[in-house]
């Protein structure tokens, strides 16, 4: 039973991590492509002004 246990909660310890990594990535690739975004709208606002 106790081994039962441990499996169920090493897996989802496992997918806690890996769903917290994916988030942690996401979020760092969101706010690089955010900045990166918004020096481009910068940009093409001057052209167009």
């Amino acid at each position: 039973m106790s081994k039962i246990l441990k499996i169920i909660l090493g897996i989802s310890g496992t997918i806690c991590g890996i769903f917290l990594l994916i988030v942690i990535g996401l979020n760092i690739y969101f706010q690089i492509n955010y900045s990166d975004f918004y020096t481009m709208a910068k940009k093409n606002l001057k052209f167009l002004v």
